[in-house]
């Protein structure tokens, strides 16, 4: 290949690379967020250690899997009502 066809080459991908994440950011996207009880945020914040200790080589994925499924008993479930509705 020529050099010519190089930089052509490199202008492209730049300019359609730019292009692509400016239509990616420019989308206005709403989410609904939930409320979260303090049990839920406290495990969520707990999950993030972790993941940062299985990461920095802490911790082994067996020993992580356990704590993970631990974290995963503490958030409180709601059950359904047992009570017949009226129609």
């Amino acid at each position: 290949m020529s050099e010519e066809t190089l930089d052509t080459a490199e202008e492209f991908v730049e300019s359609s690379s730019a292009a692509a994440e400016s239509e990616y950011y420019e989308e206005d996207v709403e989410l609904e967020a939930k409320e979260l009880n303090p049990i839920e945020i406290a495990v969520f914040l707990d999950k993030s250690e972790l993941w940062d200790k299985i990461v920095r080589g802490e911790i082994g994925i067996d020993e992580a899997k356990k704590l993970f499924a631990e974290l995963s008993e503490r958030i409180p479930v709601a059950k359904p009502s047992r009570r017949r509705r009226r129609r």
